[in-house]
């Protein structure tokens, strides 16, 4: 029996991934998603806080456009990160800052900002943190 893929319309069956006639039932699928690599939540200093401050970060970034840079309010950052203040940013960007993982660039309006991730480490990276590249530990 050969399979087949059905569209996320099908009807699911009862009797596993595959109906009588062997067609595969797929689940819903997202696009965009985020990808984010191991380096940033490996980095010596990087809070969990962090880390997930800047898988947010991430998901504010226009893949279309085919850049790193986005520029989210702080306001809408705290919120998404469950802060009450804007504020509460300053140390976990901060870490961001201090490992690479992003820059930051100050606007005129208080509170908005350029951000450029960055999705691989700075060359001294290895030397400074002890962390290689693909985040194995360098000897």
């Amino acid at each position: 029996m050969s399979l087949k893929y059905a569209s996320s319309t099908s009807t699911p069956t009862r009797s596993g991934n595959a109906d009588a006639n062997g067609v595969l039932r797929r689940g819903r699928t997202a696009k965009p998603w985020t990808q984010v690599h191991d380096w940033v939540g490996l980095a010596p200093g990087v809070e969990p806080a962090a880390h997930s401050l800047y898988v947010k970060l991430k998901m504010f970034l226009n893949v279309d456009r085919g850049d790193s840079v986005c520029w989210p309010g702080k306001d809408t950052l705290a919120e998404l990160m469950g802060f009450a203040r804007a504020d509460s940013l300053d140390r976990y960007l901060d870490q961001l800052r201090a490992v690479g993982a992003i820059d930051v660039e100050i606007l005129g309006v208080p509170g908005r900002c350029y951000y450029t991730l960055h999705d691989e480490p700075a060359e001294a990276y290895c030397q400074e943190s002890g962390y290689c590249m693909n985040g194995d530990r360098c000897r």
